[in-house]
């Protein structure tokens, strides 16, 4: 992942794993998060892929 600086006060994001509730299921992503404010953020890979994910449950689960 390409070095990223939080844009609330400019400190070095750090790669984390981020839990995120998703259609009311607890999961786990890779993402980056601020080691001073804690903002958090995941990339565009990861948002792909959520989105994959979503169309294909509300296909299955309508």
């Amino acid at each position: 992942m390409a070095n990223w600086q939080c844009c609330k006060c400019e400190k070095p994001m750090e790669v984390k794993d981020l839990s995120l509730i998703y259609y009311e299921m607890l999961g786990f992503q890779s993402g980056l998060e601020c080691p001073g404010c804690k903002i958090k953020f995941i990339t565009e890979e990861v948002a792909m892929e959520m989105n994959k994910t979503e169309a294909e449950m509300e296909a299955k689960f309508g």
